[in-house]
């Protein structure tokens, strides 16, 4: 888990002058901006007994909420309720196994598939009727080498409707940003995060950020006002009520504020110079939008750092496609993961990708070779091995720039391979927006090139006793 932290609020919020109601008004105009506030809001919390807590007897009711508890196995439903609160891990349950002869532990999930679709079927009600949903996230996710265990939970399945991108954190945060007052004391007391999100273009602007971490990663949003994401840790058994009143309650103030909304005929009175407000702000905001899009771009290429099985070969898909501009044809007829096309659309070389906790290995290098046996071509034919490695077990930037085993290097010319460490493309991705090397001479290196292509921050091209240089590479 990485460590609680201090929290720091960072917002500017336009203080007002609080007035009286003007008691000649009607009711319809005293009621168009909040709904029902002396009604508390009702807010079940699901099936908390799962993970260790100390459940109330009773339901818990101060002025703005009543909470009700319900276990796994309850009946109630979600959308009989204004909002409900769900723990990561609902309906998985997990299990590691150890290889027989040794070797690394693996994960299995199994899922609680019925009680999963039936609470997936409530929690579709109950946001169609207005409600909001609150995620715990309380653990690292576990999605399975390829993904295969993405649809496991409730928390998942609502994550990946939207595209959104979790990524293990690797780099512990010293402190984070609370965007939302309401969120400052339960984040002070209870904030963890183990996951940071990125967001794909075009679902951005769905996303309120709540809580960032110190190096702007955001752990904690909001999408439409209707689905919260909380990191946090889980409360000692004693402080289990204040936990649940301190988190819903600061949960439902913020839902409150940003449901409220002006009626149009009220919307359409245009105060004095507001009319340049809302053209700036329009301007700044498409701006804003335009950055953090290309932000979000420049994340999706360091994936590659980070992914494996069929994501990382659309990670690596995704950097060669849209950020060396290279054209690809990704179908998986004769084994390969993926071809560069030539400009007339032909197969200029195929590219095997492979993620592995460890360092490049004969066996792989030798698989990519086979290619082009099964594809019946000559041994000439261009044959690349991209590999992220050390994709489990690195926690720097050091620990992925470990370079492969000479010998393996030595093996790769020989069968006519050209090694690429996923870091490697990343440093040739970034001479090439630096307009150091071109598109051209990328081509021609992938073309002709054996043994490894060596890269730095510094220099396209080391000159490596198995890699020969073929002309000036930059």
């Amino acid at each position: 888990m990485v460590g609680l932290r201090p929290c720091q609020v960072q917002m500017a919020e336009l203080v007002r002058p609080k007035q009286q109601p003007n008691m000649s008004q009607s009711t319809a105009n005293q009621t168009c901006l909040v709904k029902d506030e002396a009604k508390p809001i009702r807010v079940l919390v699901f099936a908390a007994e799962r993970f260790g807590l100390s459940v109330p007897n009773a339901t818990i009711r101060t002025k703005l909420v009543e909470i009700v508890f319900a276990d796994y196995e309850s009946p109630k439903r979600f959308d009989d309720f204004d909002g409900v609160i769900v723990f990561q891990n609902t309906f998985e349950t997990i299990s590691k196994h150890r290889a027989v002869f040794g070797g690394e532990t693996h994960i299995q999930i199994h899922c609680d598939q019925t009680r999963l679709e039936t609470r997936e079927k409530d929690l579709a009600r109950l946001l169609g009727n207005n409600g909001f949903v609150v995620f715990l996230l309380h653990d690292s996710f576990r999605w399975g080498d390829c993904h295969e265990y993405k649809g496991t939970d409730l928390v998942k399945r609502s994550i990946d409707r939207v595209s959104f991108s979790p990524r293990t954190i690797q780099r512990e945060a010293t402190g984070f940003s609370v965007k939302r007052s309401e969120l400052l004391q339960f984040c002070d007391e209870y904030i963890v995060a183990e996951t940071s999100f990125c967001f794909a273009p075009g679902i951005r602007q769905k996303i309120a950020p709540l809580i960032e971490d110190d190096h702007q990663r955001i752990v904690g949003f909001s999408v439409d006002a209707t689905t919260y994401y909380i990191p946090c840790k889980l409360p000692d058994k004693d402080e289990t009520e204040r936990f649940f009143k301190m988190l819903i309650e600061a949960v439902v103030s913020i839902n409150k504020k940003d449901r409220l909304t002006l009626p149009p005929w009220v919307e359409a009175f245009i105060i004095s110079g507001e009319s340049q407000c809302r053209q700036r702000i329009t301007e700044l905001n498409d701006q804003i939008r335009l950055l953090s899009e290309k932000k979000e771009t420049f994340n999706t290429f360091k994936h590659v750092l980070c992914s494996s099985g069929e994501q990382l070969v659309k990670d690596v898909a995704n950097l060669l496609k849209h950020g060396l501009g290279l054209p690809l044809n990704e179908t998986d007829k004769h084994h390969e993961d993926l071809k560069i096309l030539d400009n007339t659309g032909k197969p200029l070389a195929f590219i095997e990708v492979k993620g592995v906790n460890g360092n490049v290995t004969r066996d792989q290098i030798d698989q990519t070779a086979s290619h082009r046996e099964k594809a019946d071509l000559p041994d000439s034919f261009p044959s690349i091995l991209i590999i992220n490695t050390y994709n489990r077990s690195a926690r720097a930037m050091k620990e992925k720039d470990s370079p492969p085993p000479t010998e393996q290097i030595a093996h790769a010319n020989k069968v006519g391979v050209l090694v690429l460490r996923t870091i490697d493309l990343l440093y040739i991705l970034n001479h090439y927006l630096n307009g150091t090397i071109t598109q051209a001479k990328i081509l021609e290196n992938f073309s002709t090139l054996k043994g490894w292509w060596h890269s730095s921050p510094d220099q396209v091209l080391f000159t490596d006793p198995q890699s020969p240089r073929t002309e000036e590479q930059s």
